[in-house]
């Protein structure tokens, strides 16, 4: 999947997505879970990558 499609997914920008993988964003708690939602994993899951 694309940085853009799990963005689009996410309900979030490229951007911030791009700032979290990079380490310049902290995500929040609502943020981590979208993207859990997106990746069709269970939040813990993604904790845990």
């Amino acid at each position: 999947m694309s940085q853009e499609a799990l963005a689009f997914e996410a309900e979030m920008t490229a951007s911030y997505l791009s700032q979290i993988e990079g380490g310049k964003r902290n995500p929040s708690l609502e943020a981590l879970h979208r993207l859990s939602c997106a990746l069709r994993l269970d939040l813990e899951e993604l904790l845990k990558a």
